[in-house]
């Protein structure tokens, strides 16, 4: 069964990280630092994914085929906070691109504080790519 909390990528099990390079969800030399995933029963079902270049958000679609959405750090405008969550339900954020239709939703567990982890991360990948530490030399 899925965690129920936002795992940081090095305690991810090894079997999703096989599940979720196998759907083609992740590239072989992708590095996962955050991930969640609401389902219930299968990481299959729905999950959301801050790795080393980009943003993920996936499920399953009433035809039982898996829909992916993905931003890349450069392609992201910002981010908003779209509902808080509590222990009952998971935070929601919209990640916003910079063409009018391009944009997503990631739902993050709050246990543990994981929301703010993945939310953090995210915000110092953008701060990096809009303030690139200069090359000594």
């Amino acid at each position: 069964l899925p965690s129920t909390e936002v795992l940081a990528g090095d305690k991810l099990p090894r079997k999703e990280i096989q599940t979720l390079l196998s759907e083609g969800i992740i590239d072989s030399d992708e590095k996962v630092e955050y991930f969640y995933s609401a389902g219930l029963l299968s990481i299959l079902e729905d999950g959301n994914l801050l790795t080393d270049r980009r943003v993920i958000s996936y499920f399953k679609n009433d035809a039982d085929e898996i829909e992916i959405y993905e931003l890349f750090f450069p392609d992201i405008r910002n981010f908003e906070l779209i509902q808080q969550g509590s222990y009952l339900s998971d935070s929601i954020y919209q990640v916003n691109g910079y063409g009018e239709d391009n944009w997503l939703i990631i739902y993050l567990s709050t246990e543990a504080g994981g929301d703010q982890r993945f939310i953090d991360a995210l915000q110092q990948k953008l701060n990096n790519i809009q303030n690139p530490i200069e090359e000594a030399g």
